[in-house]
């Protein structure tokens, strides 16, 4: 009977060990959720910021809730258009060098991955180029775009065209003054 009970006991506090790690390991996931992604993990094309936001489709009756925030929205066929030509370009742009850019622990409830082979498969949420618009399944992967932020930082060819200009503007007044 002591043997029954010591092996009950460590088949608790096993479990608790267990359900301690995977609760930590979600909360880990969730962190990131909400905040602005890393720029590493951000894809410039067509004018446009990419992410890899979730595993899953993004509309309702998906298997994950994809959380859109800091200006990242569900694409439009023609953000599609302008910044991918194919699934091909798409898996090419979030899979440089064999790595993968996955932004899913940023905007995913449930995920902290990515499923590439899908894109080729042309599981891909709303891209006019997929089969189907992207089989618009719950299984279908999610990307998430915004227009790319103007800067308030002049161009080094406006500041020379500015230094240009004042230079010109110094120069007549000292012909006037002479």
């Amino acid at each position: 009977m002591s043997k029954l009970l010591s092996t009950l006991k460590r088949a608790g506090l096993a479990a608790v060990a267990g359900t301690v790690l995977l609760s930590a390991g979600s909360a880990h996931a969730g962190l990131l959720l909400n905040q602005e992604p890393d720029a590493s993990l951000i894809v410039r094309a067509g004018g446009y910021e990419w992410v890899y936001a979730s595993p899953c489709g993004g509309g309702a009756g998906s298997c994950d809730l994809v959380v859109r925030h800091h200006g990242f929205d569900f694409a439009t066929a023609e953000q599609w258009n302008a910044s991918f030509a194919s699934l091909q370009a798409l898996s090419a742009a979030f899979t440089p060098n064999g790595g993968v850019l996955c932004a899913s622990t940023y905007f995913s409830t449930n995920y902290n991955h990515c499923d590439t082979g899908d894109i080729l498969a042309g599981y891909v949420w709303g891209a006019p180029f997929a089969p189907g618009w992207g089989a618009q399944a719950g299984t279908s992967e999610t990307f998430l775009v915004r227009a790319i932020a103007q800067s308030d930082v002049p161009e080094p060819a406006t500041l020379a065209l500015t230094a240009l200009g004042l230079a010109a503007v110094v120069a007549s007044r000292r012909k006037r003054a002479r």
